[in-house]
């Protein structure tokens, strides 16, 4: 009277390998077993592979600019070259470089060039804020005499005295600039 669960579990596992197309690796085990029955199909699908590389190698050969060359070699590079450890035999065949070989691309990345975004530009946008707030009169003062100034990327500045700890103002810039994410060391290595 008990009845297994187990069953459909594995029914339903075979159901979607059935689905699934043949890797590479079992169509080629098919068409090595049958060479001798279907040695046709067997000659046309090796002339088409190498029909397909020298016109591959062509066309790539054939581009001038960097961005096909890159579409190229992010089209010709993909997990499944990777997944059967063919990488060496496609830069060989193929002539394009390690160095254009994309990791982890998908299919919209491979025709989409775009630039990568600066992070530069924030961290500059930091850099003028915490130097906005060190020059504050309620964080620091200048000092007393007129020649005591530094000389700093060829402009000249008065020193400036803090009127309270290092720890305090940045507890004070984090309350003012919530949105600002700044760690203790990188508001303290602002501060020289």
């Amino acid at each position: 009277m008990l009845k297994s669960t187990t069953v459909p579990a594995v029914e339903d596992r075979q159901q979607t390998h059935t689905v699934c197309q043949d890797t590479p690796w079992t169509k080629t085990r098919k068409l090595l077993s049958n060479f001798h029955r279907f040695k046709k199909s067997v000659r046309k699908t090796l002339v088409f592979h190498y029909a397909l590389v020298d016109q591959i190698k062509n066309r790539y050969r054939e581009t001038r600019g960097e961005r096909q060359k890159h579409t190229f070699s992010r089209l010709l590079s993909g997990r499944i070259i990777q997944r059967y450890r063919l990488q060496k035999m496609t830069k060989e065949e193929l002539g394009f470089s390690t160095r254009r070989w994309a990791k982890g691309d998908t299919a919209a990345d491979i025709f989409n060039h775009s630039r990568k975004k600066r992070c530069h530009v924030k961290r500059c946008k930091l850099m003028q804020k915490t130097d906005s707030f060190y020059t504050r009169d309620d964080v620091s003062r200048a000092t007393a005499g007129k020649k005591e100034t530094v000389t700093r990327h060829k402009s000249k500045m008065q020193k400036q005295l803090l009127l309270d700890t290092l720890y305090n103002m940045y507890l004070k810039f984090c309350s003012e600039f919530p949105m600002c994410q700044i760690s203790h060391s990188m508001f303290y290595r602002l501060f020289g």
